[in-house]
């Protein structure tokens, strides 16, 4: 099964993965994992 995988567009998905996640570890922003208070509109 490896076989048939292209190493160059593996490596490029590789690269795009790491600089993701290197981005998001040093991210002083959160992704918007957290639920956000929102207050009722009056009726």
């Amino acid at each position: 099964m490896l076989d048939k995988i292209d190493p160059k567009a593996l490596a490029q998905n590789v690269a795009a993965l790491t600089v993701f996640a290197y981005l998001a570890a040093e991210a002083d922003d959160s992704f918007g994992s957290e639920a956000k208070a929102t207050t009722p509109p009056n009726e």
